[in-house]
């Protein structure tokens, strides 16, 4: 009998032992990848939902760590004063954007192993680029596509990030600036614009290449009023199957 009742207080001892290390052991935490899902409770500071190419986004409201993936992205974000940490630096045209405390992620596409080890808190790229790796970049951080498809493309896009940055109303104001040169140069034009036909062309090593209106250049002669050659007369959609 003593040794019936030994053996049953040494289990219920042995119960109360695993019982006490089980609670004792912390559980596994999951957490959401960043993507339109994700809790502002992984952002490091306030955050604003963002609308982009690929849906909606929660960014920080003062990003201090951004990386662009695309040349345009990281041309819209200089020009609101924002530094940033990595960017295809070898094909930017404009000097000022070729800075050496910039990383130079690399160009198409861009280095996934360098973006990470920046631990960026937002990454800025476009939907023509990035549509099909959109998932995998999001995991590394918040990021937004802007609906740029084609070079001329700007207006919208560029409201895009100015938005992921924070900056909307000084994107307004820009937007607002250039409207009022453009009015105003077709009001010093006037009739003018009738009669005069812009031209555009590219030379290239061994060529010479006809610069359509969906191209940036296009986009603003279009603007401004001006009529250009048939040949040139095409939209991005008939471009882009030529």
């Amino acid at each position: 009998m003593a040794s019936t009742v030994r053996l049953f207080l040494i289990g219920l001892l042995a119960l109360l032992i695993l019982n006490i290390f089980s609670y004792h052991i912390p559980k596994p935490t999951y957490s959401n990848s960043w993507n339109h899902s994700s809790t502002a409770s992984r952002l490091p500071t306030a955050t604003h939902l963002v609308k982009h190419a690929m849906g909606e986004t929660l960014v920080p409201l003062q990003p201090q760590r951004v990386v662009a993936l695309h040349p345009y992205a990281a041309e819209v974000a200089r020009m609101f004063g924002i530094k940033l940490l990595g960017a295809p630096k070898r094909i930017f045209l404009p000097p000022q954007l070729r800075q050496n405390d910039i990383v130079d992620i690399g160009w198409f596409p861009p280095n996934m192993e360098k973006v990470l080890a920046l631990k960026p808190d937002l990454l800025l790229g476009s939907v023509g680029w990035f549509q099909d790796t959109y998932n995998l970049w999001s995991q590394i951080a918040p990021t937004v596509l802007d609906s740029q498809e084609y070079h001329g493309q700007w207006k919208e896009p560029f409201m895009q990030v100015a938005e992921a940055l924070g900056q909307t109303e000084s994107a307004k104001q820009i937007v607002g600036q250039y409207n009022a040169r453009v009015a105003e140069f077709k009001q010093k034009m006037g009739e003018r614009l009738k009669t005069t036909k812009v031209s555009v062309v590219q030379i290239m090593p061994g060529s010479i290449e006809f610069v359509k209106k969906s191209a940036f250049s296009g986009v603003i002669l279009e603007d401004l009023g001006f009529a250009r050659p048939l040949l040139q007369d095409m939209d991005a959609k008939t471009s882009l199957q030529l």
